[in-house]
C-alpha cells in the first residue's frame, strides 16, 4: 500500500469530528444556553403574576393536563417544585430529574386542583435531566406530540406556566432559536420567551397545540433556555418493561452535579480538547468517567482523545466499552473504525462503520470514516459508490463530505495513473 494513502484518513478525520463531536462540545462549553445553571438546587425565585396568557393550545377534546409537582424532604419540608405532564394513560408523569434532589416524597396536582400521589421512579435520564414518575392518577390523557424532525428554527411556541402554588394551565409565548440533534438522540430545542413564566418540567407546544418538549429550567423573559425534545422522553418511555415496578424516590442516584454536562471534569476535558490538549482532555475525561461509570458518552470521548494520541488499542477498548453500555451507540461504532484500521483490522473497521450507519443512517462521521478507509485500502470503486450514496441525502453536510471524499478520490486516481 503506498504511503500517500495513509494521509487521507487524517485529512478527513477533522471533518468527521466536526459532524458529530463538535455538536456535543456545544453541550458542555461555556457558550451553551444551559451551561452554568444551578442544576439540582431548589429554585429560589417565584414567577411573576401572569400577564395576558394565550389560550391553551392543546386540542379541547384531548383531555390532557399539565401538572405541578412538589418535592418534600424527610421532615416534610418542601424542597423543590416543578412542572410536568402525563405521558401515558396509566398515570406516568414526565418531569425534570433535579426535582428529586434531596427529596423523600413527591406529590402532584392537576390544573383543576385534583391532587395525586407519586409512588416512585420508573426511569431517569441524567443527561437530559428527565425522570418518569408513577402516580396514582387514573385514566390520564396525553397531549398530541410532534417529533423532532418537524421542529424548525423560528417556529412560535407556547410554554405551560406554573408557580409554587400549583397554579398552571395558562401559556407563555416564545420562539425557537435553535434545534439541535447533538449526538445519538440528544435532541435539544433552544427557546426564547417573550414573557416570564414556566418552571422546569413545563410542557412546550407548537402553534398547532402539539407537545414538542419540556423546559429544563425556569424560563425567564427574553433569556434563552433549553427544552428537551419529546422524542427523548418517548424513547425513555419505550424502554420501560411492561411489568416495571417503581422504585422509591430516594433511590435516585444523587451527585454533586446531577448532569454530566455540568460535571467539572467533563467540562474541563472538553475545554482541553478544544485547545488540542489531548493529554489534558484524557486526564479530565478519565475522572469524569469515574463520576459517571454508566456513561457511554464519557467512554466515547475517551476513545476520541486516545485516537488523537494514536493510542489505537486503548481507543478501541474505550469505544467497545461505550458500545457495551449502549449497543446501539452509532457514534461509538463509527469512530471504532479508526483505531481498528490502524491496528491492521481493516475488515473489522469497515464492519464497525457499516454497523454505525445501519443504526443511524445519517451519522455522517461514520460515512466519512468508511470512505476514508476505502480510499486508504485503494478500494476506489467502493469509495465512488459511497460518494454516490451520500449525495442521495440531499443535505448540505452530506454534499460537503461527498466533495471532500471526491477530492481525495481524484487524488488517489491521479496517483494510481502515475504509478509505474
Amino acid at each position: 500500500m503506498s504511503t500517500h494513502r495513509f494521509r487521507i484518513l487524517p485529512a478527513l478525520k477533522h471533518l468527521a469530528r466536526g459532524v458529530c463531536l463538535c455538536a456535543l462540545l456545544a453541550a458542555g462549553g461555556s457558550g451553551s444556553a444551559w451551561a452554568g445553571k444551578p442544576v439540582g438546587e431548589p429554585s429560589k425565585e417565584q414567577n411573576p403574576a401572569p400577564t395576558d396568557p394565550a389560550p391553551n393550545p392543546a386540542p379541547a377534546d384531548s383531555g390532557a393536563d399539565a401538572v405541578s409537582l412538589f418535592a418534600y424532604d424527610g421532615k416534610g419540608k418542601q424542597t423543590n417544585h416543578a412542572g410536568g405532564f402525563f405521558v401515558s394513560s396509566t398515570g406516568i408523569v414526565a418531569t425534570v430529574r433535579h426535582l428529586l434532589t434531596h427529596a423523600s416524597r413527591v406529590a402532584g396536582q392537576t390544573s383543576e386542583g385534583k391532587r395525586f400521589a407519586v409512588s416512585g421512579i420508573l426511569a431517569a435520564d441524567p443527561i437530559h435531566d428527565v425522570v418518569l414518575l408513577q402516580t396514582d392518577a387514573q385514566k390520564t390523557a396525553e397531549f398530541p406530540r410532534c417529533d423532532f424532525q418537524r421542529i424548525h428554527v423560528g417556529d412560535e411556541v407556547s410554554v405551560g406556566d406554573h408557580n409554587g402554588d400549583g397554579v398552571q394551565g395558562k401559556q407563555r409565548s416564545g420562539v425557537i432559536l435553535k434545534a439541535e440533534d447533538l449526538v445519538e438522540g440528544y435532541r435539544w430545542v433552544l427557546i426564547e420567551a417573550t414573557v416570564s413564566g414556566g418552571l422546569g418540567g413545563s410542557p412546550v407546544f407548537n402553534g398547532t397545540g402539539e407537545l414538542i418538549g419540556m423546559i429544563r429550567a425556569e424560563l425567564k423573559e427574553n433569556t434563552p433556555d433549553a427544552a428537551v425534545s419529546i422524542d427523548s422522553i418517548e424513547e425513555l418511555l419505550k424502554r420501560l418493561p411492561a411489568s416495571m415496578k417503581p422504585g422509591p424516590v430516594t433511590s435516585l442516584k444523587t451527585r454533586s452535579f446531577d448532569e454530566l454536562i455540568d460535571d467539572p471534569d467533563f467540562r474541563e476535558a472538553l475545554a482541553k480538547f478544544e485547545h488540542h490538549d489531548f493529554l489534558g482532555a484524557l486526564d479530565h475525561m478519565s475522572h469524569a468517567t469515574e463520576h459517571f461509570p454508566e456513561s457511554a458518552v464519557c467512554r466515547a470521548f475517551l476513545g476520541t482523545f486516545q485516537t488523537e494520541l494514536k493510542s489505537w488499542a486503548a481507543a478501541e477498548a474505550s469505544y467497545r466499552a461505550a458500545i457495551k453500555i449502549n449497543p446501539d451507540y452509532s457514534l461509538a461504532w463509527g469512530y471504532l473504525g479508526i483505531p481498528l484500521y490502524y491496528q491492521g483490522k481493516a475488515d473489522e473497521a469497515i464492519d464497525a462503520c457499516k454497523k454505525s450507519i445501519a443504526i443511524k443512517r445519517d451519522n455522517f462521521g461514520a460515512w466519512t470514516n468508511l470512505g476514508g478507509i476505502y480510499l486508504m485500502q485503494g478500494n476506489l470503486p467502493a469509495a465512488s459508490a459511497l460518494i454516490d450514496e451520500l449525495k442521495e441525502f440531499h443535505t448540505r453536510i452530506a454534499y460537503k463530505i461527498a466533495d471532500r471524499l471526491s477530492l481525495a478520490l481524484n487524488q488517489a486516481n491521479a496517483a494510481k495513473e502515475k504509478a509505474p
